[in-house]
């Protein structure tokens, strides 16, 4: 069967609705999915039933080490945890004051400004909201011309420019919770990772608590796939991958990466420790 473990809604910086999402992934041959928004549970809490696809909870975790960002998808997770939706509306809530000081740099530094509607919807989004919201409006006002000129020439580096109210938590703590949410911690997309050796974050991160590595991704070719097939059955690690499809807010990832690269369910290892539901 065809599959696709990786992919956002607006609850964080994907362009859909959960179910309209769902409803894609039907359309595109898809039989399992997880929806994995980014720091945020709320798009899986507004699931509605649906006999054709199979659905895995997930999220995908941020997580810092030496300034270094490293995500930590969970899969499998209690939504209804309540460690999990305290962490997370903590980390909302911090979120929230660390937007408010980009918006005031913005406007100090290079005189951007929204008006007072767009910045209302912003702060009342239904997830988490991010740099890449901040950047939706420069595109959306003129200023830059993409999501991706808008990080280059403003919000690529604005953290080092302001106070950081975020709650930062390491990818131990990020493995901690998930677990603690009777989750799987797997490392998403290593080849993003800027590190001199993956392999050695890998162990260590292993030694704390991860259960497995995504493997297939649309960013890694056939030679990183083998090259982390070959890590996850050194250190014993669970396998998985997905396409992190955010429709038009990436669009050069598309839903039917799993189709075009044989992602089925003989590929992914995890699969035999989690839970799906219709």
């Amino acid at each position: 069967m065809n599959i696709d473990l990786h992919m956002h809604t607006i609850c964080s910086d994907g362009q859909y609705e959960i179910n309209d999402l769902i409803e894609m992934a039907i359309s595109n041959n898809l039989k399992i999915i997880s929806i994995t928004d980014h720091d945020s549970i709320e798009g899986l809490k507004k699931i509605k039933k649906n006999k054709k696809i199979k659905i895995i909870n997930g999220i995908e975790l941020t997580s810092r080490l030496n300034k270094e960002s490293i995500h930590i998808l969970g899969y499998n997770i209690d939504i209804n945890n309540s460690y999990l939706n305290e962490k997370l509306d903590m980390i909302r809530t911090n979120k929230f004051y660390t937007m408010m000081n980009c918006l005031n740099y913005l406007k100090e530094k290079y005189n951007i400004v929204f008006n007072s509607y767009d910045i209302a919807k912003f702060f009342n989004s239904k997830g988490t909201i991010s740099r890449a919201d901040l950047a939706k409006l420069c595109v959306k006002y003129g200023y830059a011309s993409s999501i991706d000129k808008a990080f280059d020439k403003y919000l690529g580096d604005i953290y080092n420019h302001i106070n950081i109210n975020e709650i930062q938590i390491t990818p131990s703590e990020a493995i901690k919770l998930i677990h603690q949410a009777n989750g799987i911690a797997i490392l998403a997309h290593p080849k993003v990772i800027k590190t001199d050796n993956i392999e050695e974050l890998i162990k260590k991160l292993k030694e704390n608590g991860l259960d497995g590595i995504e493997v297939y991704h649309s960013l890694h070719n056939q030679d990183d796939v083998e090259k982390y097939l070959n890590i996850a059955k050194k250190y014993k690690l669970l396998t998985t991958g997905g396409s992190d499809f955010h429709g038009e807010n990436k669009d050069d990832i598309k839903l039917d990466f799993s189709i075009k690269n044989k992602l089925t369910t003989d590929k992914i290892t995890m699969l035999k420790k989690v839970d799906m539901h219709e």
